[in-house]
Formats: C-alpha cells, structure tokens, sequence
C-alpha cells in the first residue's frame, strides 16, 4: 500500500537579515486510509505525524499493535498543529514497553490527527502497525444475552434501551480470551467510562458494572486490544440489578 504523504502548513521562524522571515516546511504528514492497518516504524528519538479522513461525530479505534519496542501513541483530535492532546472515550496510550495501544475517539472534525513517539525507545526503530478502524454499535434488548465475537485489538458499541429508571448491571461473559469492559451509562457520546471495580480485568475473567440510570439508552464498549487470538468471544448483556 502507497502511503501518502503531506506537508500542512509552513511554519514561520524567528531571526532573518533585514526583517526576513525564514520558513521552514511543517512536519511530512502520513495520511491511512481509515479500516485498512498499516506496517509503519519510527526512529529513536523521531515523531511520526499522521492524519485520516473520517466522518465527523463517528466513533473510531485509533490503535498500534504488533510493537517490538517502546513506541507511544499521542491522540490530537481535530489539531492539525499536533499541540493538544485530545480526550479519548476509551485511553490506553500510557503504557511503557511494547503493550499494544489504543484511543477510542467520537471525532471532532472531517480528519483526525494523531502521531507515534520514538523518544523512549531502547533500540534504534521501533516497528508498529498502526491503523484507524470505525467503531460499529450493536444494539441490544434488555435483558437479552448476546454472544458475540470481536476481532484481535477490535473494539465494539452497544446501546441498550432502559426506560425505568432503575439500577442496571451490564457484564461480559465465557470468554475465551482478554477483552476489557468500559460502561458510559447514558452518556451517547462516551465521554468518560464510570469507575467500576470489576472491569479491565485481566485474562478470561467476567466483567461487570452496575450502575443506576434515569432511564433511557445505556452505552457500553467492548475493547479486544489486550485479546492474543485471532477472535476473542464473549456473551454480552445489560439487565436490572438483582437487588
């Protein structure tokens, strides 16, 4: 696959005979094709710039995996300057050695801007695929058990009706590999999970949150990054809390 690269912006700079203004070319930018992975590396102590077109208010998994080295992913939304950080759903990208890494994001514009960092680095490169998958929502019926399957480092929505105000659980079950659990309530547009005690657990290990609503649509994600096999399985299910 052909990656394409683009220059942004020029940069003006300080100094300059007689009032001149030096210019120096913006960082080449690498812009993926959002749903297709690509192998990529980046040199120690070097910064990778990328961008992808995507549809503005959709959900997407930004993620690189397959790492040999200490290689970070730095998530900046909508900033084409690579300045500010932008808040992820879903943040794994604070992780040191060669952990898998990921951003869940509801993008904020047309193109999402994100990078990878080689300054800690051990070795000279570090290796990576990096890629920008949409997020798809599954919707669920209360109290309805639903065995589902994700791909490796896939992540999944669901929304779940819940009219009565009520306190609900929400649990993932019989699962055959490691994927992590992260409860919104009735926030649709996944701000921030809820602390619960018994999610992002390790392994094969059940999770589940219970959690009171006001009523209406319950979120959740299921996120297979940490998964080890080609699929991770599971049973996925919202029901009133059993008192």
């Amino acid at each position: 696959m052909v990656l394409l690269a683009l220059a942004v912006s020029i940069i003006p700079a300080c100094g300059g005979h007689n009032d001149e203004v030096v210019r120096v070319p913006a960082p080449a930018v690498v812009v993926l094709p959002a749903g297709s992975p690509v192998a990529d590396s980046v040199a120690y102590p070097g910064f990778n710039y990328y961008a992808a077109a995507v549809v503005h208010g959709a959900f997407y998994k930004i993620s690189i995996t397959g790492m040999n080295d200490d290689a970070d992913l730095l998530v900046f939304g909508a900033d084409g300057t690579f300045t500010f950080l932008s808040q992820c759903s879903i943040d794994n990208t604070a992780f040191t050695g060669a952990s898998p890494e990921d951003c869940v994001i509801r993008a904020p514009g047309s193109t999402l801007y994100f990078g990878v960092d080689g300054f800690y680095l051990l070795g000279s490169v570090g290796f990576f695929t990096i890629a920008v998958d949409p997020v798809a929502t599954t919707n669920l019926a209360l109290s309805g058990p639903w065995p589902d399957v994700l791909a490796r480092w896939e992540a999944r929505i669901y929304a779940v009706p819940a009219p009565v105000p009520a306190d609900y659980t929400i649990s993932i079950t019989g699962l055959n590999n490691d994927a992590d659990l992260y409860v919104f309530g009735n926030d649709s547009f996944l701000n921030a999970p809820v602390s619960c005690p018994n999610t992002l657990l390790g392994g094969t290990a059940p999770e589940d949150c219970t959690l009171p609503s006001g009523g209406g649509v319950l979120y959740f994600v299921v996120d297979g990054l940490f998964s080890t096999t080609a699929g991770v399985s599971y049973t996925a299910l919202a029901a009133p809390a059993t008192p």
